[in-house]
């Protein structure tokens, strides 16, 4: 399988900060930024950075202003400006990486693990971007949670009962209710400002930019990719997962489990191997847990287009089966036609010969970060097609056809309402999972280790109810 990561999604904010500034201050962090990134800033960006700081001082200093009769107005348009706020934040462009792919960038003709990582570029403009980013950030999340807070909006509601005590008491004129309704308002600004503040410090120093995003927009999924922030609504009309973070085990040998309410196991351990995995020794795997693996019967190469069959799928599948292992295999494909799709099922199918898969035929569908791979450039209508041409090939044939991928294949790069009835096997290195639909099969882990292999091996779990009893 090729090398998927987690990108942004396991980078923290305070890595960047350390050497720098270890107790920078909030109130520093707009001028440090754009002292040490100028000569990177295009003017459209420092125009779009004015803008926004002078709309916040602008509305703070109308909030500032308001008295006691515009208290209510103000506490009910605040839930309108989240809105306007929010869009403004959802069109930041500053990202760095795809966040779920980490493919390896095989020699030759083969993709595959070669062991190499993806390409680290190292302190670059991008890195410096993504402190800019922070800054703009920050200033406007600095409005959006003031709406956000319940605490302020108590607070506008305690000043509006005081108020109406005071106008129905002879001895406070006017000016008396005023001056208390612009202080209230003034000691509620600067106490959610405060509190924004401290949330704010602590997202920088100890969060990736992109988890702070998904906690200001829960509503949306959010994955960096294609050098900036995708912002995807939750289709609701699909399954969801509905697993829950307390109920994830990490073994002290890296494996994972889960378990349910009362902390009975009820995942199923997995690996998938290809020929990087060297020569392995089935009945130690199986003895060591493993119930099932996919098994790499092939690919097409992403530079010449040629399809090759994996040198150790045989030996591999043989063994495996031999040791009581239910087996699946996937082809890692690089189709940019309905014919090569067609090709990559009839090769799949002319290898498998007398071979009797439990698990089903799985098309592995990765971007390829760091190379100009020959399937990058499909739109998201024709990968889709290519998919759905591969799966019903294999489906006529007398298998079971899955798709493999990661949060960019399944959010950005297919279109899932038109592969809906095939089962996925999703890859994502993290825990709890963000992704929130259905899968069947998760990799968790591209560097686990088992009994009988020598070489690191993708870790997979099923969890619930196996399906292929």
């Amino acid at each position: 399988m090729e090398k998927k990561g987690m990108g942004l999604e396991s980078i923290s904010m305070k890595d960047f900060m350390d050497d720098t500034a270890n107790e920078m201050k909030i109130e520093d962090l707009e001028s440090s930024v754009l002292a040490e990134t100028s000569q990177f800033i295009s003017e459209a960006d420092r125009e779009t950075y004015a803008k926004h700081q002078a709309e916040d001082e602008d509305f703070l200093a109308r909030m500032e202003l308001e008295n006691a009769k515009e208290l209510q107005s103000a506490a009910n348009g605040a839930y309108r400006t989240t809105n306007a706020s929010g869009n403004l934040t959802s069109n930041i462009p500053n990202t760095i990486s795809n966040e779920t792919t980490k493919q390896s960038a095989p020699s030759g003709t083969e993709s595959g693990k070669s062991g190499k990582k993806a390409k680290k570029n190292g302190v670059s403009v991008a890195w410096i971007f993504l402190f800019f980013s922070t800054t703009v950030l920050a200033l406007m999340g600095c409005v959006y949670f003031y709406f956000q807070n319940e605490r302020t909006k108590t607070k506008v509601d305690e000043a509006k009962e005081t108020i109406t005590v005071m106008e129905s008491d002879d001895k406070f004129s006017q000016d008396d209710m005023d001056a208390y309704a612009k202080a209230e308002s003034e000691a509620a600004v600067l106490e959610a400002m405060e509190e924004m503040r401290a949330s704010i410090k602590y997202s920088v120093e100890n969060e990736s930019i992109i988890t702070m995003l998904r906690n200001v927009f829960p509503e949306e999924l959010i994955i960096a990719a294609d050098g900036r922030y995708n912002f995807i609504p939750i289709d609701e009309s699909f399954p969801m997962n509905n697993l829950v973070a307390e109920q994830y085990v990490v073994n002290e040998n890296g494996t994972m489990d889960y378990v349910d309410g009362d902390g009975n196991l009820i995942s199923h351990k997995g690996i998938d191997v290809a020929r990087f995995q060297g020569n392995i020794d089935w009945n130690k795997v199986a003895a060591d847990g493993v119930r099932f693996a996919i098994i790499r019967i092939g690919l097409r190469g992403y530079g010449t287009g040629e399809v090759h069959l994996d040198a150790n799928f045989h030996q591999n599948i043989t063994g495996a089966i031999n040791a009581g292992i239910d087996v699946g295999v996937y082809f890692y494909s690089q189709a940019i036609t309905e014919e090569e799709a067609l090709e990559e099922a009839n090769f799949i199918i002319e290898n498998l010969g007398d071979y009797k898969l439990k698990l089903p035929v799985v098309m592995d569908i990765e971007y390829v970060d760091g190379d100009n791979a020959r399937a990058n450039a499909l739109t998201k209508e024709e990968r889709t097609t290519i998919a759905k041409t591969f799966c019903e090939a294999i489906t006529e044939a007398g298998y079971e056809a899955m798709v493999y991928g990661n949060m960019k294949t399944f959010l950005m790069m297919l279109d899932m309402t038109q592969l809906r009835e095939y089962k996925t096997w999703f890859a994502y290195y993290n825990y709890p999972i963000y992704y929130p639909y259905e899968f069947t099969i998760w990799q968790y882990s591209e560097s686990g280790k088992v009994d009988g292999i020598d070489a690191a091996v993708d870790l997979n779990m099923i969890i619930g109810d196996y399906p292929w009893e």
